[in-house]
């Protein structure tokens, strides 16, 4: 799975529409399109954002581990400043130079320097390599470590001991030098000035309201549990940006659950009062904001607020229903109340009503055992527990709702058994003890017509056809009361030894289908008529009319997409006849997997340029032709020698080193001829040795 893919996946399983995700992500909707289709590489900036925003780990990015538990990430733990600290850390740590680790995991001693520099970051690919080199998990580099700042941003240590020179500049050379490092002094000045981060003023709240509703001037004396509530908090300063994210006491919420009305210095957030602690005055209020500016520079603020308010501290009671029974005229149980301390129950009963449609069959008042009879069979209800208290803040009894359930009423009777061969239907019904079975009807499904009736409550239904479906229409009566009741039960006779061919096993390669049938039939009336191999225009590869054990196609074309068809007959013994019947299954022949040959080592001196090509060769051997040197873009010398050096080369010049090879697909479309490029710079005539 690609990580645009895996995103696009995450999103929907958290049902965030583009829009959404691209609001929190400070990029356009168009720009997420393009990630979750693969068309732009995801940036590792966004990283930590795309985490926060799924609901994931880091490590759960890396590896596309789709999942249904949702992780906050600690804002505190974690920072994409610290990666490039990180990474000169861990290789400081590892005793790798930075030529070491170039030639080790194929990326460029300038590009490594770059990462520790913190002038650019690795791609998502890079960065997977450099894990795997340090034997980290993903989020390791990602952490706030008081270690790596032990590590300067200068970590290189270049020392120039045994420098040689080669030649004595001119004057004229002496200038260009002190040219070229007075221009790369003025861009670092000018660098590090952009770098710097701009300090950002601090949202701090003004109020916290909380209500009952969107009136913000309405009072909340008391909190209830289990009640929704509105929390009001407005911005006191000059701050521009909106609130991404707000926490009560340790439960988050995200952006998409505040109000509409929400603007960056109000927000409106509606929140259940089952996260507070109703034993306690006191709430604790987080703000989050995060920036994403357009230069890649993160930041996050937090702003604690305590907010007193006046609380109840006698939760409402939590109720279970136990041994809840149902027949086809009552429904019985008891209740159990869970908190046994709340004092405003004392002396008061906990009222349960039973209603159809609406209407109140019956209602009554208890603490334990209830029943509710003289209903009617088959029937929907709704059960409904409630209590009235006081909560002596002068606005009289409030009724609270514990529960609401719907519940429906059994049948007169009901099939404890049923049972089906090819040519007979078994039943056994069970009555309810205040009704009798009036008449069951067996009906052909195909016809309409009724094959057979009784009024047992065991019995078969035999001589029947294979293969077919009936319908078991059951009438019920009740004994005292003018009920009536009728099921409705669709039956299917089985299919006689109906043959089935599985491919148990494909293997594919390059070149060749290899199939292995697994086919499960009766000898009496099975015959395989034969399995053949289509390509995609259609015309038959191999035909083969024996049934065996496995079947090898070879000879095939690489990267081609094939269809394998296998037909077999058999007779119903129904008296349908013979049916016949081909199924169809493509496969595709593997992708023929093309070699490299690249420089293995590149290593410019001052008038001369050292290469060495290495080849990577997977099923398909390459042949290396030569490699040419361009001065510019002009051709000055070729070689066929796979390790040389190219002399008498200008100082402080860059040249272009163009490598040659080829492979044959071996499928039908010829050679290939491709090449590898590398760019070098000649050096200035002073050596440099890192140790």
């Amino acid at each position: 799975m690609k990580f645009g893919e895996f995103i696009k996946t995450r999103r929907i399983i958290l049902r965030l529409t583009q829009a959404e995700l691209s609001n929190f992500l400070h990029i356009t909707p168009q720009c997420l399109s393009n990630y979750e289709n693969d068309k732009t590489k995801i940036p590792l900036s966004i990283v930590l954002d795309l985490c926060y925003s799924l609901k994931i780990s880091i490590d759960d990015f890396f590896n596309k581990n789709i999942t249904n538990e949702e992780v906050t990430l600690d804002f505190n733990k974690y920072n994409i400043d610290n990666i490039h600290k990180n990474l000169a850390y861990y290789r400081e740590k590892s005793k790798l130079t930075l030529k070491e680790l170039s030639k080790k995991i194929k990326i460029s001693i300038q590009r490594l320097s770059d990462f520790e520099l913190d002038k650019t970051q690795p791609s998502i690919e890079e960065f997977i390599t450099l894990c795997n080199c340090y034997n980290l998990n993903y989020e390791e580099l990602f952490l706030v470590n008081n270690e790596t700042n032990l590590i300067p941003n200068n970590y290189q240590k270049i020392t120039k001991q045994n420098q040689k020179k080669y030649f004595y500049a001119g004057f004229a050379g002496f200038l260009g030098i002190v040219t070229v490092i007075s221009l790369a002094i003025t861009a670092g000045f000018f660098y590090s000035k952009s770098k710097e981060k701009k300090p950002l003023s601090v949202p701090n709240f003004s109020k916290i309201l909380f209500r009952e509703s969107l009136d913000e001037n309405s009072s909340t004396d008391i909190f209830i549990k289990n009640r929704e509530y509105y929390l009001f908090a407005y911005l006191d300063n000059s701050y521009n940006y909106p609130i991404s994210s707000f926490k009560i006491n340790d439960n988050f919420y995200q952006k998409d659950v505040f109000h509409e009305e929400s603007t960056n210095k109000k927000v409106i957030i509606k929140f259940n009062s089952s996260i507070l602690n109703l034993g306690e005055n006191t709430f604790n209020v987080n703000g989050f904001t995060y920036i994403n500016e357009k230069n890649k520079e993160n930041y996050v603020t937090l702003t604690d607020i305590n907010t007193k308010v006046d609380v109840l501290n006698d939760s409402i009671p939590s109720v279970n229903i136990n041994n809840m029974t149902f027949s086809s005229t009552s429904i019985k149980g008891n209740l159990e109340i869970t908190n046994d301390t709340y004092n405003l129950l004392k002396d008061k009963f906990i009222s349960l009503t039973i209603k159809q449609n609406e209407e109140i069959i019956k209602e009554i008042k208890t603490k334990n055992e209830f029943s509710f009879t003289e209903l009617k069979p088959k029937t929907s209800y709704t059960l409904i527990g409630s209590i009235k208290s006081n909560f002596y803040d002068e606005k009289g009894e409030i009724d609270h709702i514990l529960f609401n359930k719907n519940v429906t009423t059994n049948s007169l009777g009901k099939i404890e058994q049923l049972t089906s061969t090819n040519d007979t239907i078994s039943y056994n019904l069970e009555l309810d003890e205040e009704s009798e079975l009036e008449s069951i009807k067996l009906i052909n499904k195909e016809n309409n017509e009724i094959v057979e009736e009784t009024n047992k409550k065991t019995g078969n239904f035999t001589n029947l056809l294979s293969n077919h479906q009936y319908i078991l229409k059951i009438s019920f009566k009740h004994l005292t009361k003018d009920y009536k009741d009728e099921l409705i039960k669709s039956v299917h006779t089985k299919i006689v030894n109906n043959p089935i061919v599985k491919l148990e096993e494909i293997n594919i390669s390059e070149t060749k289908i290899e199939i292995k049938p697994h086919i499960y039939y009766d000898l009496t009336n099975f015959h395989f008529n034969y399995i053949e191999l289509k390509s995609v225009n259609n015309s038959i590869a191999i035909k083969e009319d024996r049934v065996q054990d496995s079947y090898i196609f070879d000879n095939l074309f690489s990267n081609t997409f094939y269809n394998v068809d296998y037909n077999y007959s058999y007779d119903l013994k129904d008296g349908a006849g013979i049916q016949t019947k081909t199924s169809s299954t493509r496969v595709e022949t593997l992708i023929y997997q093309a070699p490299r040959v690249f420089f293995d080592a590149v290593s410019p001196d001052a008038n001369s340029i050292y290469f060495k090509i290495a080849k990577e060769e997977f099923k398909i051997p390459a042949t290396y032709i030569k490699t040419e040197l361009y001065k510019g873009s002009t051709l000055t010398e070729t070689t066929t020698l796979e390790e040389g050096k190219f002399r008498e080369l200008e100082t402080n010049y860059k040249y272009t080193l163009k490598l040659y090879y080829s492979y044959d697909l071996l499928d039908g479309n010829g050679t290939v001829v491709d090449y590898f490029e590398a760019s070098v710079t000649t050096s200035t005539g002073i050596i440099i040795e890192e140790i």
